[in-house]
């Protein structure tokens, strides 16, 4: 009993590891500290947002499954950060799927912040989808999970060298 007991404490903080990602924590904290001077308002719906996610966090880190209103409801939490955070409108769209439904703790969490830390949506709305289906027999859910793809940046003109070839201007 103390084996499982000591394993089930070590998933618990693997996963919050995990999900709390240093650089994510300290680029929010340093939004803060700027918008706490300039825009008092939006900072303190940020607390609000991250202080939501940070709940949430913990408590599904203490479980092997959580029902998928739970996950949903941790997937949007960081949604609403991101999304004040880049002056972003992010959401989710997860219409048809069963909320009661159980699933690992943070597995489409972790998808949306896999998604957001490879793209940048520059100012430009995206909507995250989430769908519910059955599979062919032996009838499990399946999930597909959709995120929206940033658009690429053009790439820059290269310059002629003297010598024939070409390069990039430092900097650019």
């Amino acid at each position: 009993h103390e084996a499982v007991a000591l394993r089930s404490a070590r998933l618990e903080i693997e996963l919050l590891r995990r999900q709390l990602q240093p650089h994510f924590l300290m680029n929010t904290l340093t939004a803060l500290s700027e918008w706490f001077e300039a825009e008092p308002a939006i900072a303190a719906e940020l607390v609000q947002d991250l202080g939501r996610e940070l709940r949430l966090l913990a408590e599904v880190s203490r479980h092997t499954s959580v029902p998928m209103g739970t996950e949903l409801a941790l997937c949007r939490s960081h949604l609403a950060v991101m999304a004040r955070r880049r002056d972003e409108t992010l959401a989710l769209d997860a219409g048809g799927v069963d909320v009661d439904a159980p699933i690992p703790p943070a597995l489409f969490h972790t998808l949306t912040e896999n998604a957001l830390t490879h793209n940048v949506y520059r100012g430009r709305s995206a909507v995250f989808r989430l769908r519910q289906s059955i599979a062919p027999p032996p009838f499990a859910l399946r999930y597909t999970f959709d995120a929206p793809l940033a658009p690429r940046p053009r790439p820059r003109p290269r310059r002629r060298c003297a010598g024939g070839g070409s390069h990039r201007r430092p900097g650019r």
